[in-house]
């Protein structure tokens, strides 16, 4: 029973000591810096873009509700809008979308920061640009930072660039995340037969023996 339990308790230090290894890769990721080619746009009009990714930027930056209208109205087109989040059910279209969007993220996701220094910028033609560049997230929740990667597509309006399809998703290696789960879960599970059979060793050792007479 001893070597059992010595050998459980091998196994969850061992599985921990891999959950630390995946989590302080998971780190690594995070701090990689990504830079994206400079792409094809002319400084002028990439001027012209960033004053509209600064502006969606800010307002990810203070969160503040009574600012949604007016980041919306300031940075997403009037037409063909079309938003996906880093949840598979964040498909979201039109202004209305982008104001949910903003609601959402600004209330419960978390303090997001674009590294705007760092995006590539392709101008297709007069009326539109893609853009692609890397943030990162903290997430409220879970007091924790992951990177992300940021898409999209600005359309010129009215001498504007405005946003008319975006994308957020986590920009991490998903093989490190089902690890350090698997690794985690199976820590937890470890520790917890360890416990079970401590406990039941010692309440076999407190039950007393019966005594059979002989008469």
């Amino acid at each position: 029973m001893q070597v059992f339990i010595f050998f459980t308790c091998l196994l969850g230090c061992c599985l921990l000591v891999l959950m630390l290894i995946q989590l302080n890769a998971n780190k690594e990721e995070l701090a990689r810096v990504k830079d994206y080619n400079k792409g094809t746009i002319s400084n002028q009009e990439k001027a012209r873009v960033l004053k509209t990714l600064h502006i969606l930027e800010d307002g990810y930056s203070k969160r503040d509700l009574t600012a949604v209208d007016g980041c919306v109205a300031s940075t997403f087109s009037n037409k063909d809008v079309l938003i996906l989040g880093t949840n598979p059910t964040e498909i979201l279209t039109g202004k209305e979308g982008a104001k949910n969007l903003l609601l959402g993220d600004w209330t419960y996701w978390g303090k997001v920061k674009f590294h705007l220094d760092r995006t590539r910028f392709d101008q297709l033609d007069s009326t539109v640009v893609y853009v692609a560049t890397t943030g990162e997230v903290k997430i409220d929740m879970w007091r924790m930072k992951l990177p992300l990667r940021i898409t999209g597509v600005l359309v010129n309006e009215n001498s504007h660039w405005l946003i008319s399809k975006l994308q957020f998703q986590y920009d991490t290696n998903t093989n490190l995340i089902i690890f350090s789960w698997l690794a985690t879960i199976g820590f937890i599970i470890s520790l917890i037969l360890t416990v079970l059979i401590w406990l039941w060793t010692k309440l076999k050792r407190k039950t007393p023996r019966r005594v059979v007479s002989k008469y």
